[in-house]
């Protein structure tokens, strides 16, 4: 499964547009299509990437 995303590959690069191959979906695991998303600046993992 094709998955889209941003990453930052180190502490002192900005976010970019990252992809990577996921395994295939088992009988337990729970698949979702994500449509929208956004962040509040109280609960981002954004600032604290660096630490």
């Amino acid at each position: 499964m094709k998955t889209f995303g941003y990453a930052a590959t180190d502490a002192d690069t900005p976010l970019q547009p990252f992809s990577f191959e996921r395994r295939a979906p088992r009988a337990n695991d729970v698949v979702m299509e994500i449509l929208y998303c956004g962040t509040a600046a109280f609960s981002t993992p954004i600032g604290t990437r660096r630490h």
